[in-house]
């Protein structure tokens, strides 16, 4: 049987190696427990969310300065909506318009 490469079968230099492996895997393991902990993953997602959110408000920005027109339609047809719900849920002001409005 051959040993690895600069491994000569002395037992206390096989000895080190393992430990040299065993505290480079724990550093593995510690590193992965603290990028995957609850805390970590929330600030990760928190940092996530907030760039795409400045990117997509950056985006919409961009496109309101150089087309204004459909903002300003919709804005408008939103306001036309609110006066046309308001009027008909409020009914007649006053008793006169009620029985002007009766057929």
């Amino acid at each position: 049987m051959s040993l690895p490469l600069g491994m000569d079968g002395d037992p206390a230099a096989i000895e080190r190696d393992i430990d040299q492996t065993r505290a480079h895997v724990e550093r593995v393991l510690d590193a992965l427990q603290t990028k995957l902990s609850p805390r970590q993953l929330r600030a990760q997602a928190r940092h996530y969310i907030h760039e795409r959110s400045v990117q997509a408000l950056n985006r919409m920005k961009r496109k309101v300065r150089d087309n204004p027109v459909p903002l300003l339609v919709g804005v408008l047809v939103a306001i036309g909506w609110v006066v046309l719900v308001r009027r008909y849920r409020r009914g007649p002001a006053t008793p006169a318009q009620a029985l002007r409005r009766r057929p």
